[in-house]
């Protein structure tokens, strides 16, 4: 169970040291572009990337190490669990939550697949979300 502790600790890490975007993807074996939303934490501290999997769920990577440099693990969470994560923890941003905002909106307004012309009208939208999301970037 999560508690409203879990999520404030959650959005700190999020306001200091992570990462919400929309990431794109090109699938040039399909031959499309695709765009995602993704929150990432990178950090030295295995720990803290360790609590976040436990309590949220998402993927773990242990980066390439680089000279002279500590070891760094990588926390992500994408798409629809993203957006699950994002809901929990807005309440208790400070520094990214309209970034936060913008990022459920978008997971929020993709089409469903089938719907014709999906693929296009999913590009439009992740555009126009991008552009917001990087001017909130560049405000704060």
């Amino acid at each position: 169970m999560i508690t409203d502790i879990d999520c404030a600790y959650a959005a700190g890490i999020i306001d200091g040291e992570g990462s919400v975007m929309i990431m794109r993807c090109t699938r040039k074996y399909r031959g499309y572009v695709s765009y995602h939303l993704k929150v990432v934490v990178t950090n030295t501290e295995q720990a803290m990337i360790l609590w976040l999997h436990r309590h949220f769920g998402g993927s773990i990577y242990a980066l390439p190490r680089i000279e002279g440099r500590r070891k760094a693990w990588r926390w992500q969470v994408c798409t629809k669990k993203a957006r699950v994560f994002l809901k929990y923890i807005l309440p208790f941003m400070v520094t990214k939550q309209k970034k936060a905002e913008l990022a459920i909106d978008f997971q929020d307004s993709l089409p469903l697949p089938g719907i014709k012309d999906a693929r296009r009208k999913s590009a439009d939208i992740a555009l126009w979300y991008r552009g917001k999301i990087n001017k909130q970037a560049i405000a704060a």
